[in-house]
């Protein structure tokens, strides 16, 4: 095999000086694999950096869909010829973020991670240049894993809506005593059971919003609205859940604050998405609170609780989808739909834990968000 034209053949490589990739040739190793072959798995320390010269790899990940059930594994994307993988290997900390699984019989150079950092020291200007490119390599791999997940939970959710709405009629004719009457036990059981098939109607909602906002829908639909009242109806909304967990649940809404531009039933979803986390991680005894202030050109909510907390290492990782906290239960999407709902608004939103850093056993969190004030042209347009 001529390992050097193979690399000359690859868009990752091609135009780069010959010489250069001739000293890179030197350490590269043929590797042959069958089909079925998994030539590494999701989640270990990756060593090498690999090159199709013939044959397809498919690229995998794990998706766990239930926390009891086991993880499957989708592709994301399938490697041809001339193609790279396995770029973790350059990039602390050197963690493989998929599988790889031959497809048919496949022929690669296999390039030791070590090798390739020397090489990169050595000549900067073409290690500039190949560094580039794999990054431009990951992140278009990373927005193909994440348009077709979207795809796959948009078509999830809406085969799932209709059964789920109808398991919910069941169980409200059962409770209204439609197959005769019932005890006290088999009461609580369907009142437990119908609390399960809200949360699972409330993941497909999210589910459903998070592929509507990939594709910039609605966003176009912005009304002037006062947010204050959009949280107020938020807080009405999640009061008998924090009464029933016992949480004090607090809301500071001033009346008189510059409006702002938005669509309300999307930015209540945000205010909601956060008070219920507020109050799930808050223990009995509690507090939560609502707070909303104008500062000069945009307004802040901030909703703030006294409990567990979020650790230092999961603060830039809350409003990723699928991040649970901890044990918590939930598809972990609600704050990932809130960050993009205030994005497409032209906001801003962040975690901040613990909530009193100075206190001796620190804990709560608050999260803040800030929306900027209609413009005065606009303000006048509706007066």
């Amino acid at each position: 095999m001529d390992a050097l034209a193979a690399l000359q053949a690859s868009e990752t490589f091609e135009g780069l000086p010959a010489e250069d990739l001739a000293a890179l040739v030197r350490f590269a190793r043929e590797c042959t694999f069958e089909p079925g072959t998994t030539i590494f798995s999701e989640g270990q320390p990756a060593h090498d950096l690999y090159l199709v010269v013939t044959g397809r790899v498919a690229l995998e990940k794990d998706i766990v869909l239930d926390r009891r059930g086991a993880a499957r594994r989708a592709t994301v994307d399938v490697i041809g010829r001339g193609g790279v993988f396995g770029w973790s290997a350059l990039v602390e900390p050197r963690r493989l973020t998929a599988s790889a699984v031959c497809v048919e019989q496949t022929l690669a150079l296999g390039f030791p991670h070590a090798e390739v950092e020397a090489f990169l020291k050595q000549h900067p200007a073409t290690g500039y240049e190949l560094m580039r490119r794999l990054a431009g390599v990951a992140a278009l791999r990373l927005r193909d894993t994440t348009a077709r997940l979207s795809y796959l939970l948009s078509a999830a959710a809406h085969d799932l809506r209709a059964p789920l709405t109808a398991m919910d009629s069941y169980v409200e004719a059962l409770l209204g005593g439609y197959a005769g009457p019932l005890g006290d036990k088999q009461r609580q059981t369907l009142v437990s059971c119908r609390e399960r098939l809200g949360e699972a109607q409330e993941m497909v909602g999210n589910y459903l919003e998070l592929s509507r906002l990939e594709a910039g829908q609605a966003m176009d639909q912005m009304v002037p609205l006062s947010l204050a009242e959009v949280a107020r109806r938020a807080v009405n909304v999640m009061q008998p859940a924090a009464r029933d967990k016992s949480v004090e649940l607090v809301a500071r809404l001033p009346e008189d604050l510059p409006p702002i531009k938005g669509l309300p039933l999307r930015l209540r979803q945000v205010v909601v998405n956060l008070l219920s986390n507020a109050v799930k991680f808050t223990p009995r005894g509690g507090r939560a609170e609502v707070v909303l202030v104008a500062l000069d050109d945009e307004v802040e909510l901030s909703v703030s609780d006294t409990g567990v907390g979020i650790a230092p290492v999961n603060l830039s990782r809350v409003f990723d989808d699928f991040f649970r906290n901890g044990e918590a239960e939930g598809a972990g999407l609600g704050l990932a739909v809130a960050r993009r709902i205030i994005v497409a608004h032209g906001g801003r939103i962040w975690a901040e834990s613990p909530l009193n850093p100075e206190a001796t056993d620190a804990k709560g969190s608050r999260f803040v968000v800030t929306l900027p004030l209609l413009e005065p042209d606009e303000l006048s347009r509706q007066e």
